[in-house]
């Protein structure tokens, strides 16, 4: 066997349902919104699955603050090895990931992933013949720029 092989799963609509209460708590990395504003904006996430309803959570960032774009495209988020990862791959209608970008920003840049969270956790909870997928990361909000070891990558932008 090969221990250099890299290992991808991508979620499908079939995982299991988890409904947000609006009471999540989560650390937030970055400081291109108000911390505060995210909070808010967390609370009115009640009701939206937890690990899908991406593209809702980030018109709810949009709406809130006013202005920026929503974004859709694939999201990959690596283990603490880099040996494997767990994401969303970019296949309409099915499969994608979205996030909000501010208003004519470098797409990919900078953004607000209010749905990350609930990737990393079913990402912790996947394993394949290993072991867990993205064994070593723990969940957080992402409020500027992705950190090395998550991977987006803008397709298009959802009209609103």
């Amino acid at each position: 066997m090969n221990d250099n092989l890299v290992t991808t799963h991508f979620a499908t609509a079939f995982d299991e349902v988890v409904k947000m209460t609006g009471e999540e708590s989560y650390p937030i990395i970055g400081n291109l919104i108000d911390h505060e504003k995210l909070k808010e904006i967390l609370k009115k996430c009640a009701g939206l699955h937890q690990h899908f309803s991406c593209i809702q959570k980030a018109e709810l960032v949009r709406d809130y603050l006013g202005h920026g774009q929503v974004v859709i495209g694939q999201l990959l988020v690596w283990n603490k090895e880099m040996t494997a990862n767990f994401g969303y791959f970019y296949n309409l209608p099915l499969e994608f990931h979205a996030w909000w970008e501010p208003d004519n920003a470098i797409a990919g840049r900078v953004i607000v992933d209010i749905s990350l969270p609930g990737v990393i956790e079913k990402g912790l909870k996947t394993k394949d013949h290993i072991g867990y997928l993205i064994e070593g990361r723990e969940p957080f909000i992402l409020n500027g720029r992705p950190l090395e070891w998550t991977a987006y990558e803008p397709r298009a932008i959802v009209e609103g």
